[in-house]
């Protein structure tokens, strides 16, 4: 079951659909929101943290509340958000890895000739 706003109605839209319903959205757990999960820069956590927003009933007004605000970063309705825009993957830190056999065979040692 998705949630969904009436039209019109007021309010932050995602405080309102769980005041509204009593239901919390996925990113909740018994200790709380999953900060560490969804705010984090390794790329299986951000993997895992949209799998869960995947589930949940929450993802559309979700989504479009991050949209609407232009979110920082983090994962939200099933996007990550950097510096305000959607990112379609996620790269890690640093220079891209080369292919390993193109760079091994570059660094091969010439044969000695006798």
């Amino acid at each position: 079951m998705t949630m969904q706003l009436a039209v019109g109605e007021s309010g932050s839209g995602l405080a309102t659909l769980m005041r509204r319903s009593g239901v919390r959205p996925a990113c909740w757990s018994d200790t709380g929101w999953m900060v560490d999960l969804f705010f984090s820069d390794d790329v299986a956590d951000i993997e895992v943290a949209k799998g869960i927003c995947r589930t949940c009933d929450f993802l559309e007004p979700c989504l479009a509340e991050a949209t609407a605000r232009e979110e920082f970063s983090g994962v939200w309705g099933g996007q990550l958000f950097r510096h305000g825009r959607i990112l379609a993957i996620k790269r890690n830190r640093g220079r891209p890895r080369r292919d390993l056999a193109s760079l091994a065979s570059r660094h091969q040692p010439a044969a000695v000739s006798a």
